[in-house]
Parts: structure tokens; sequence; C-alpha cells
């Protein structure tokens, strides 16, 4: 691995990157469920902002 910063670790495959940042695969599809549910979440939370924000603006005259 070529790096000019000899601090960083040389990653050369997926696996690695999930043992370095120790992650762990038993847990993949819980992870998964719990992104999607914080999409979902985030989602609903900024159109209901959004809603409320264009709600309360007058328009026009």
């Amino acid at each position: 691995c070529e790096s000019t910063q000899p601090e960083l670790p040389c990653v050369t495959d997926g696996t690695e990157v999930i043992h370095l940042y120790d992650f762990d695969e038993n847990n993949f599809w819980l992870d998964l469920l719990s992104m999607a549910i914080l999409f979902i979440v985030f989602h609903i939370l900024g159109y209901f902002c959004l809603w409320r924000r264009c709600r309360t603006k007058k328009f026009g005259s």
C-alpha cells in the first residue's frame, strides 16, 4: 500500500474495513433496518417542517 501518511492504516478490502471500525457482520440486517427507519423518520420530519413553514407564510398580496 502506497501512502504518504504512515499513521493511516493500509486497508485493502472490505473485510479489513469492517474489522477496523468494529462492525459486527452478524448485525447486518439489524443495521440495515435501523438505517431505513432513520431515513424514513428524518424524511417525514423534514416534510412536516417544510409543510409547516409553507403553511404559515403569507403568499400573494
